[in-house]
């Protein structure tokens, strides 16, 4: 079953273009991955998908569940975003709330969509910190986000993008600024709840590697455009499009320099 269909997307930030008539779609349980430099269209793309973009000229359908989400307004979109979708932002030392403790902010959404009571907060919150891997979870609960290291702040974002179990969870940059041991476990663990929730994920990443580790299937954007996309398999090892082609050559010219 198709979970998000993308239709004739773009938008426009004043006479720049930024995201020019792409089409691409997310079936249920599925994994894909949206790739390409920065500038590429990346968070352009999902910002529009999920009403958080300042621009004014976005065109196209994208049918989530059915139902157009650049049609609707934005309360309409208020009951959308973390209930259905959930977003996991590329800095969480900026998307997280740094005045509120992690645990009130895990719980958050759920209250907001009514899914648990003020009760029960507490003991929910606890239990996602324990399932995204995060140790001494009942004293952690009470902390800020500047007590905690960037890959368990990368975990309480997770935990807070799938605290309310949505059909779809978006991933901008999930691996950013974290060394490569706590990437890897990053990724596992998305991995996880992805199985554990039976969602399908969208993953946001200039990293081929992460495409690799993670997905499915691959979108190559380059300047605003899709060249290319498929199978992970298949566009990874016979890459079409000059672009990707230059995306593997770099890859595996820096891997070559750590060696």
């Amino acid at each position: 079953m198709t979970l998000l269909k993308v239709e004739d997307l773009s938008i426009a930030f004043g006479k720049v273009k930024a995201v020019q008539s792409i089409r691409f779609h997310i079936e249920a349980g599925e994994s894909v991955g949206i790739v390409g430099e920065s500038g590429s269209g990346k968070t352009a793309t999902i910002h529009a998908l999920t009403g958080l973009s300042e621009s004014t000229a976005i065109s196209g359908r994208a049918l989530f569940e059915g139902e157009d989400l650049l049609s609707k307004t934005e309360k309409e979109l208020q009951k959308i975003r973390g209930k259905k979708i959930g977003l996991m932002f590329q800095d969480p030392m900026t998307s997280l709330n740094p005045t509120m403790k992690i645990g009130d902010q895990i719980a958050e959404g759920p209250l907001y969509h009514s899914l648990i009571s003020k009760k029960e907060a507490r003991a929910e919150a606890i239990q996602w910190l324990r399932l995204v891997g995060v140790p001494d979870a009942a004293m952690r609960i009470d902390q800020y986000p500047i007590q905690l290291s960037g890959g368990t702040r990368q975990r309480v974002t997770l935990a807070i993008a799938a605290a309310c179990h949505p059909s779809l969870l978006i991933a901008d940059e999930p691996t950013t600024a974290l060394d490569v041991t706590v990437q890897a476990q990053i990724l596992d663990l998305l991995k996880q709840m992805q199985e554990r929730l039976m969602m399908s994920l969208l993953i946001i990443t200039h990293d081929i590697s992460v495409v690799s580790h993670l997905c499915d299937r691959v979108i190559v954007m380059h300047a605003g455009r899709i060249v290319e996309q498929g199978l992970v398999s298949e566009v990874l090892t016979s890459p079409r499009h000059p672009y990707t082609q230059m995306l593997l050559s770099a890859r595996k010219q820096f891997r070559g320099a750590l060696v």
